[in-house]
């Protein structure tokens, strides 16, 4: 997609709206201001270890120097049991809560969707109970996931290592592991490094671990007898259980998949219900996946 640098004008203001913000400092900063006022965290350090890649492009609107709003496209590849699939998944939505009432989200909406509808296989975002009334909009309808809850297999004793995300070696062996995508996802994000290490080096830098015997990498958090399996990266040729009973830790009771299982077997599936993750699809979802109650990986919410 070519860039998108324009003034607009709004309630008799001139605003910039660019899509030009990773590598200018100036608006990558006022980016980042916006972020940290309303999420709470920015993509500074993301951006310094060099994860920014092209596939996040946010729209930002700018009044000056201060920038007032943004919608940022992500460029996502899914490989799934249909083949190949190239969606927009639409994230860091905000406006300044100084700006908000002023229709700002709304322009940036129907720029970012003059520009994507058509250009891949599907457009989606996830949205907070605040805003479920929004997107509807726009075109969108909401879209029920199913998340596969099962119980772990016996331990299986084989050894397992947390990598240690501030170290080198450990960062290329994630990678390298990453290259092979999950093999028992029925949809598998892949091609995605920027977003993998976002999680990685942020918010789930403690939660990776490697099974040498297995040459795999999992995300996996622990909470009471419950194991959430964020996701798996490495070859063919092996059984989930092998996975699931290296990482299950004593008295594991309960394994919760982050990404949908290609075989479910011993898993039932309940709808997802999570906070701030309802899913909004726009156009033919069923289309797209075939079977419209495919989970997206946990990994790949941007």
């Amino acid at each position: 997609m070519t860039a998108t640098e324009r003034k607009v004008t709004v309630d008799g203001k001139t605003l910039l709206m660019t899509s030009e913000v990773r590598d200018d400092p100036a608006r990558r900063a006022a980016f980042n201001r916006l972020t940290r006022q309303v999420f709470g965290f920015d993509f500074q350090a993301w951006y310094d270890g060099g994860y920014w890649g092209d596939r996040y492009i946010p729209y930002l609107l700018l009044e000056g120097d201060r920038a007032v709003a943004n919608v940022s496209v992500n460029v996502m590849d899914f490989q799934t049991a249909q083949g190949p699939r190239w969606l927009g998944q639409l994230g860091t939505v905000m406006t300044d809560p100084g700006c908000r009432g002023r229709g700002f989200c709304r322009l940036l909406l129907e720029q970012v969707l003059e520009e994507w509808t058509g250009q891949c296989d599907g457009i989606y975002l996830y949205a907070n109970q605040t805003v479920l009334g929004l997107y509807p909009k726009f075109g969108f309808h909401r879209q029920e996931e199913l998340q596969h809850v099962g119980t772990p297999p016996p331990p299986n004793g084989l050894g397992v290592r947390r990598l240690e995300m501030g170290r080198e070696a450990d960062r290329r062996l994630l990678l390298r592991a990453y290259k092979q995508s999950n093999p028992f996802s029925a949809c598998a994000m892949t091609d995605n490094q920027g977003l993998l290490m976002f999680y990685c080096t942020g918010m789930m830098k403690n939660d990776v671990y490697h099974i040498p015997e297995l040459d795999a990498v999992a995300v996996a958090l622990y909470s009471g007898h419950t194991m959430v399996l964020a996701d798996v990266f490495c070859g063919g040729g092996m059984p989930m259980e092998a996975v699931v009973g290296a990482l299950a830790e004593p008295g594991t009771t309960r394994v919760v998949y982050g990404f949908s299982p290609l075989d479910p077997r011993g898993c039932s599936p309940k709808p997802m219900r999570q906070e701030d993750t309802v899913l909004f699809a726009l156009g033919d979802w069923d289309g797209v996946f075939q079977d419209p109650s495919v989970m997206m990986p946990l990994l790949s919410h941007a």
